[in-house]
């Protein structure tokens, strides 16, 4: 911790567990180990962000900073990895140890403790910033208006003015700001416990004691933000677990809003539906959250009944959920939702090879997201444009990939990391510049190990394999294809199956194997049916061509490539040095090509 104490305007900040009474009421063994834990996360952090320990009592922390971006950082990332400690059973069933902190910022009386000689601070500053931890819930960060507006904009995070309270003992009214961790966003809050909130109780810093429905209330909460989080991380079968905790401890309690996000994100996690399963939950999901008016719910379920539609292949359903899905999550002023639609229709355009309609979709939800000021969507946004400015053969397209890669790392967002880092690696195949793009490719999906995302290691081992066929090293292709779990990328529909086929096709071209290239083109052809617009129709033709080539009709290829649509081709490097003059050996490595 930093052992500079602030003095003059000081930031401080007050937290506690909520319900920690109850909890060593009910659970004392466990609830030592839990606060052991719990206080060795604040204090390693507290060092981290530069701040300074004033002083602990019991579950209650008070720290001081220099600076207000310091103490919100502490706050969110505390809540970060509050979320993912190992906690001891008990405490884990209920949704772990949920922190609620307040800050304010200004002048304060400074003053040594003589006992621990450690500073103490005191004054009406002190009483404001106790205060506005009060009016916090469990898992919630609130800052003091004013304190926020000093504040330059953080990454990663969501912000939301919450409006003016007044509270006991203050003669005037305090406006609060909710600030949460962007993986953290789909967490829901009561009313500021305050005055004007009608809660007469006063919410003290040592923790209140709540009853029993409470603490089912609390836990339903905790453990869906849990669950959020394994999610975000690819961790499925963790957040699985965690999800039907939340539905359980949410029907409990009667929290029909909670026990519906719970039952989203379980279905999304959830790997074993079957695709007729999967859109009958969501339909029946969609009806009840529209039924009980609960817009955030039922945008969402929109959103993943388009996709499934549009795995399914059923390309109409797929426009009118998605266009439905996006008018309402417009009409009830959610940008995340509507940026998130805009984005599914921008696939779904893509399927289409609708390159204009892709652009102006992805653009038009980069513009939400950028007015709203969220980081959360932004980098699949540029990934999108960047795609129509490579596929246009437009230079810029590498650029913008390179900006979304520093707005994924800037989100912290795992996923969309590995998927920004998985692009400029096919953008740099476009280019010929093999050995490049394998680096990018195999960073991509170590980040995808790194957090459990199956999916993303199989989509980087499709395109490791085609940059490793562009070598020479077909061998190798072959074999990193034959590893590739067509499970983890089925989730896509036929579009990544066919790459698959397509990428093992072109393999067995290159190797002279004529029946086997002909079997992986037959399921390619199957697995692309329902999407006759598809750019991988012009990998088949392609494929085709070099086909043809490698048992010497030239003339044939030339027909097949000159019946392709005038758009870039993926296999046009190998086509090029199959037919450059005095090409003799085909299965020589492009390396090698003069």
């Amino acid at each position: 911790m930093s052992s500079q104490a602030p003095v003059g305007r000081v930031v401080l900040v007050f937290t506690d567990v909520q319900g920690s009474t109850q909890l060593w009421e009910e659970l004392p063994e466990e609830m030592r180990t839990a606060l052991s834990m719990h206080d060795e996360v604040m204090r390693q952090l507290l060092a981290e962000h530069n701040g300074y320990e004033v002083k602990t009592e019991g579950d209650a922390f008070m720290a001081a900073f220099a600076r207000v971006e310091d103490a919100v950082r502490w706050c969110v990332e505390t809540q970060r990895a509050l979320v993912l400690v190992d906690w001891p059973a008990g405490i884990a069933s209920r949704g772990g140890l949920l922190v609620r902190a307040g800050i304010l910022a200004g002048e304060a009386d400074c003053r040594p403790n003589p006992l621990t000689g450690r500073m103490d601070y005191f004054g009406p500053t002190v009483n404001r910033a106790a205060r506005v931890a009060g009016a916090a819930h469990g898992g919630q960060v609130l800052v003091e208006e004013s304190t926020f507006q000093a504040l330059e904009p953080l990454d990663g995070t969501v912000c939301q003015a919450l409006g003016s309270y007044r509270f006991k003992g203050l003669r005037e009214p305090l406006g609060l700001v909710q600030v949460v961790p962007a993986d953290l966003a789909d967490r829901r809050f009561g009313p500021p416990r305050t005055e004007s909130s009608g809660d007469s109780t006063v919410v003290t810093h040592s923790g209140t004691s709540l009853d029993v429905e409470a603490a089912v209330r609390a836990a339903a909460d905790g453990l869906l933000a849990r669950g959020t989080v394994r999610r975000n991380r690819g961790l499925a079968h963790l957040a699985s677990e965690d999800l039907r905790a939340a539905c359980s401890c949410a029907r409990l309690a009667g929290l029909a809003g909670v026990e519906r996000r719970a039952e989203l994100l379980l279905i999304e996690a959830d790997g074993e539906l079957t695709p007729p399963e999967r859109v009958r939950r969501l339909e029946e999901l969609r009806d009840r959250a529209e039924h009980s008016r609960d817009d955030w719910v039922a945008v969402r379920a929109a959103l993943q009944l388009g996709s499934a539609w549009m795995t399914a292949g059923d390309l109409a359903r797929c426009a009118s959920t998605l266009s439905a899905a996006r008018v309402r999550a417009e009409a009830s002023g959610d940008p995340d939702a509507t940026a998130a639609a805009l984005l599914a229709e921008a696939l779904l355009a893509r399927r289409r090879s609708d390159l204009d309609e892709v652009a102006a979709k992805a653009q038009r939800a980069l513009e939400v997201v950028e007015q709203a000021g969220l980081r959360r969507h932004r980098s699949s946004a540029l990934v999108e444009l960047a795609r129509v400015r490579i596929w246009r053969g437009d230079p810029a397209g590498e650029p913008l990939l390179e900006r979304a890669l520093k707005e994924a790392r800037q989100a912290g967002d795992a996923r969309e990391i590995s998927v920004a880092m998985l692009e400029l690696a096919s953008a740099l195949m476009r280019r010929h510049a093999w050995n490049d793009a394998l680096r990018w490719v195999r960073r991509s999906q170590q980040q995808a190990r790194s957090m459990g995302w199956q999916e993303g290691v199989a989509r980087g081992r499709l395109v490791e394999a085609l940059s490793l066929l562009f070598l020479g090293d077909t061998e190798a292709c072959v074999r990193l294809l034959r590893e590739v779990d067509l499970r983890a990328i089925a989730v896509y529909g036929g579009i990544s199956v066919a790459a698959h086929r397509l990428h093992l096709a072109a393999a067995f071209a290159q190797q002279g194997r004529n029946d086997e290239t002909q079997c992986e083109l037959a399921l390619a052809r199957e697995a692309l049916s329902f999407a006759p617009a598809h750019p991988l129709w012009t990998m088949l033709g392609e494929v085709e061509a070099l086909l043809r080539l490698r048992n010497g009709d030239v003339v044939g290829a030339r027909e097949r490539l000159s019946a392709l649509p005038d758009r870039p081709r993926m296999l046009a490097p190998l086509l090029e040095a199959a037919t450059a003059p005095g090409r003799g050996d085909l299965t020589r490595p492009l390396g090698t090509v003069p």
